[in-house]
């Protein structure tokens, strides 16, 4: 059972990268494509720099109990939200 969880704990993580993804790209449209002259970037590019930001963060290596990853994810979801809802208010002034 807890192999099975683990998979859906995966499979709920893909939406959740596209999402954080989607919020670099709005960001990015937002402030760097004004500030800086150039090229709006899509969805591919944006996820990659996701990664390399995910990268850069490191990873811990503890291991978690699957509530403790759930947990995790939903706080992810949340900070990306209040970013992109931060991004929207301030992009009206840019």
């Amino acid at each position: 059972m807890e192999i099975l969880a683990r998979l859906g704990l995966l499979a709920a993580a893909i939406p959740v990268f596209v999402y954080g993804g989607f919020v670099f790209l709005k960001l990015w449209k937002w402030f760097v494509v004004p500030a800086l002259k150039v090229d709006p970037i899509q969805l591919p590019l944006a996820m990659g720099f996701v990664v390399i930001f995910e990268f850069l963060k490191g990873y811990k290596g503890k291991k978690r109990s699957l509530k403790e990853e759930v947990k995790l994810m939903v706080e992810s979801v949340l900070w990306v939200s209040i970013l992109l809802l931060t991004g929207w208010v301030l992009h009206f002034f840019v």
